[in-house]
């Protein structure tokens, strides 16, 4: 089982970060799982950094499901560390 992420708006937030720069998010859901591995009832609400295009302008995830890429890990004198998610678009 994979984790899936929902996106459901393509609406992006401007915050701005303590160091005053801007930033953007875009709200997803994650389909997590108990610890015996059984689905949660309710995905979780969380935050994405959308990609930027040349401009510098967030381009927001479009609407679906998706799961995350090979790019969203990677091992570190032998401990699995955690990228920023890769979003690849999950298979129906």
């Amino acid at each position: 089982m994979s984790l899936i992420i929902s996106v459901e708006s393509t609406e992006i937030e401007s915050k701005t970060s303590k160091a005053d720069k801007t930033y953007y998010t875009q709200t997803a859901y994650a389909h997590t799982v108990n610890r015996d591995g059984t689905p949660k009832r309710y995905p979780e609400q969380i935050n994405l950094f959308p990609k930027k295009n040349p401009d510098g302008q967030p381009v927001p995830y479009p609407k679906g499901d998706y799961t995350l890429g090979e790019g969203s890990f990677q091992v570190q004198r032998g401990f699995l560390e955690m990228n920023f998610p890769e979003l690849v678009q999950a298979k129906k």
